[in-house]
């Protein structure tokens, strides 16, 4: 490797370092290791995921890595994205981040993509800043080279990078979620463990804009929640009145790597789910069964773009369609769901502005919306779709700036009104906007403290009051508040305790 980095000895303070997170996708569980000769430093830590805890041998054989989102494990700037070339690999893909207070991440073997990532540009945790590759490494083995480190000088421009030098400073112990990990240079017992069974496993806890799928029944409502580190999903019952919920059907021998869900009523009016695999572009169709029973699967390999970091979906006239949309490229595709719902057909395609980290979709009184928002810059935006079965066109009908940061955000229904709920998981606060109805803006209405733990909000209206449940993915605790009238702050209605690792 022709990156070389020069170390002082230097004592990183943990008052100052970010919250980092994983640099995978939510509920994920990699395996973690290092070596004494890692560079540019034994608390390098290099990420896998593997098939099962006992499928990882041969090399000659690919894990489960390849084509996996790269998450920012923090909120912070491109510094740089780019090649460097290795006398014994070729052309190895580098993104550095900085994250204020001289705190860097560093992340190595990406996929080579079409479009990098520009120095400067803003980039929100969890915010996808590559493919897992294994460019400048050995065939087959896709994984992501990771470093956290401490800087007492800003570092030098990429020029002077492939000379040798990245500025005086050092890498650090990596600590994921407030928890130093085992996985580390002092720690003998650490070293030479990846590729074994005797690696430390990490569950992903880098969970922007994540929810529970729901839907509602008979005048019941559902949510389906999933495990990918035990290949199992839930169908849970929300009971009435914010009382929790009862466990209706348990699916076991799940794909571990789906990324995306997402639900649509058919003509028919029966609830379908659609689950997509960002990695291999694999995607699926099922219908939800009556009384939470399980989900008949109707298609099981349905090949679609690699890469997507959204996928939703929205009801137009007589027809349901599924927008996807990329933020690293800004790629943005609408697809008409086949009225079989086992297929689309792409109907619309444009190019929108790189690093969206939410898009909602919310109806209003000229018809269907789409509210665009960027947790790097805190730039919002609508615009609204238009049209009718394969003929769509898209038109900007209001952008402002706001604050950045908001992790979560989600539509909510409450007596007749429709709300934008946020979520800052950096803060542990919310909010509440009430979306105006012609697309033309959104109005504050509360904001209010919450814990700063929560990994999943889901929304979802019972009968015409507004709910909001919040889970966290390493304790399992779990909550449900109602939305109070006029959108004016929430309260709380249960709590319970759920196992941990869902998303």
């Amino acid at each position: 490797m022709l990156l070389c980095f020069s170390y002082t000895t230097f004592s990183a303070t943990e008052s100052d370092r970010p919250h980092f997170l994983a640099p995978y996708s939510c509920g994920q569980s990699w395996d973690a290791g290092t070596y004494s000769t890692h560079k540019p430093d034994p608390d390098s830590v290099d990420f896998g995921l593997w098939r099962d805890s006992d499928d990882k041998f041969p090399l000659n054989e690919e894990n489960r890595s390849k084509g996996q989102p790269v998450l920012a494990s923090a909120a912070g700037i491109v510094i740089d994205d780019l090649l460097v070339n290795t006398p014994e690999f070729g052309l190895e893909r580098h993104v550095y981040l900085d994250h204020g207070d001289d705190w860097y991440t560093h992340y190595v073997h990406l996929q080579r993509s079409p479009a990098p990532l520009l120095p400067g540009r803003r980039i929100a945790q969890g915010e996808k800043i590559g493919r897992t590759g294994r460019t400048g490494t050995v065939e087959f083995n896709h994984h992501i080279h990771y470093t956290q480190m401490k800087n007492d000088v800003y570092p030098p421009q990429s020029s002077n990078w492939l000379g040798g030098g990245f500025g005086n400073g050092q890498a650090v112990r990596v600590k994921l979620n407030g928890q130093l990990i085992d996985t580390h240079a002092s720690n003998p017992s650490s070293l030479g463990t990846y590729f074994t069974n005797d690696a430390e496993r990490i569950i992903s806890r880098n969970c922007p804009g994540n929810s529970f799928i729901h839907w509602d029944d008979d005048d019941l409502d559902y949510l389906l929640r999933y495990k990918p580190s035990e290949r199992k999903a839930r169908i849970m019952r929300l009971n009435k009145n914010g009382q929790g919920a009862t466990t209706t059907a348990q699916l076991n021998d799940w794909n571990k790597t789906w990324t995306h869900f997402a639900m649509f009523y058919a003509t028919s009016g029966r609830p379908h789910l659609i689950q997509y695999n960002t990695a291999l572009g694999k995607a699926s169709f099922g219908r939800l069964d009556r009384e939470g029973a399980g989900i008949t699967n109707l298609t099981t390999s349905t090949h679609w773009h690699k890469g997507w970091t959204q996928v939703k979906t929205f009801l137009l006239g007589d027809y349901n369609y599924v927008l996807t949309y990329d933020s690293q490229s800004g790629m943005f595709n609408i697809s008409r769901i086949h009225n079989d719902s086992r297929g689309v057909t792409t109907i619309y395609h444009d190019t929108q502005h790189p690093g969206w980290t939410s898009i909602v979709p919310f109806d209003g009184d000229g018809g269907q919306y789409l509210l665009f928002y960027s947790g790097g810059r805190g730039t919002i935006t609508i615009q609204r779709v238009s049209g009718n079965r394969d003929n769509l066109s898209m038109h900007h009908v209001w952008s402002a700036q706001r604050k950045p940061g908001w992790t979560s955000l989600e539509l909510v229904k409450d007596r007749g009104d429709s709300f934008l709920l946020g979520y800052n998981i950096t803060e542990g606060t919310g909010k509440i906007w009430q979306l105006s109805y012609n697309g033309n803006g959104i109005t504050s209405r509360s904001e209010f403290s919450l814990r700063d733990d929560w990994t999943n909000v889901t929304t979802y209206s019972e009968n015409i009051h507004g709910r909001v449940l919040f889970y966290d993915a390493s304790s399992g605790d779990v909550r449900i508040k109602a939305v109070d009238n006029g959108g004016i702050g929430i309260t709380s209605k249960w709590s319970g305790d759920w196992d941990d690792g869902w998303r």
